[in-house]
């Protein structure tokens, strides 16, 4: 699920644009095209990973679940990248906070977060821009 939700992060347009690896803005056919496949692929993750969790777990596993499924329905239908994030940001935040809190209570006993890293967000902006020492 972890690597599941880091792809995710990283295909996830900000306010409506998506950037590839060196930062360039996607046009919303390819932006299009990363959020389905990336949204499938979480969306089976949780779905085969869920029940070898503890009930408080799969409850937020299944408000993820839940938020990704919707958001693949709007995705289909969005015209572009501004459109999706107008029909998605709430369902976003939702699956975000129960993912949250499901890789929370899972903690480091599997030995990897389940949650994304932080370095899949916002590429051009979590790079440092500070010149070494």
């Amino acid at each position: 699920m972890h690597t599941a939700a880091d792809n995710f992060q990283r295909a996830e347009p900000v306010l409506g644009t998506a950037l590839d690896e060196h930062g360039n803005a996607l046009p919303w056919p390819q932006t299009q095209a990363r959020l389905k496949t990336t949204l499938e692929s979480f969306d089976t993750t949780i779905q085969i990973s869920e029940s070898h969790f503890p009930p408080p777990i799969q409850r937020q596993l299944e408000t993820t679940l839940r938020e990704v499924r919707a958001g693949r329905v709007q995705v289909a239908v969005a015209r572009d990248g501004s459109d999706v994030w107008t029909r998605t940001e709430p369902m976003l935040e939702r699956g975000k906070l129960a993912f949250g809190y499901a890789s929370d209570l899972v903690g480091k006993q599997c030995g990897v977060m389940l949650g994304a890293d932080d370095s899949t967000w916002l590429f051009p902006f979590n790079t440092t821009t500070t010149a070494a020492p």
